[in-house]
């Protein structure tokens, strides 16, 4: 019989560090809940029961401690960091999506201008505020970005992805570090 073995998306040696920036792989569950237009209130409670925190209000990212709550798209919310209930899958679609995503979080005072370079999302501080999350594109690949500190992101993109997307950053970083050399 085959054995399966859990592998990391890349056989990259992590963090990532140029100049100031440090991209590091994040190793965490993840699971979407389908929420629907409407919460329904014993799935909102539950929600709450497992994660320690209020569903999220659209385009919001909530966390305490190791466990993320937040809003993944019109129909969806998503877990990560921890497992969902047996009741909260007796009433929820509750699907785990951990082996589909590529999960970073990219770090320095530059971020902002690197993420600035691959994305169409406005990325300034008065704009993507922290505890804000947002889907859109990375370059030609689809993202959920969550600003999670002042200097701090949560990428996420499909796993099939992940290479093209540390080649992206990389060029990212390297301009953005070049640049501010020149200045």
């Amino acid at each position: 019989m085959v054995e399966l073995k859990s592998m990391n998306a890349l056989q990259l040696n992590f963090p990532l560090k140029i100049g100031g920036i440090e991209v590091c792989e994040v190793q965490t569950s993840l699971i979407t809940v389908g929420i629907g237009k409407k919460i329904p209130k014993p799935l909102a409670r539950e929600i709450k029961s497992v994660s320690g925190m209020e569903v999220p209000a659209v385009g919001e990212i909530k966390w305490l401690d190791n466990i993320f709550l937040m809003w993944f798209d019109h129909a969806h919310i998503a877990l990560m960091g921890c497992l969902p209930s047996l009741k909260l899958e007796a009433i929820g679609a509750v699907t785990d999506v951990s082996d589909g995503w590529f999960i970073v979080d990219v770090n320095g005072p530059q971020v902002r201008e690197v993420l600035a370079r691959l994305t169409p999302l406005d990325m300034r501080e008065s704009s993507f505020t922290i505890g804000m999350t947002q889907r859109s594109d990375l370059m030609h690949m689809q993202t959920s970005i969550s600003c999670i500190e002042p200097n701090r992101f949560r990428v996420m993109v499909f796993r099939s992805m992940a290479q093209t997307f540390i080649g992206e950053i990389t060029a990212a970083i390297e301009s953005v570090t070049v640049r501010a050399r020149e200045v």
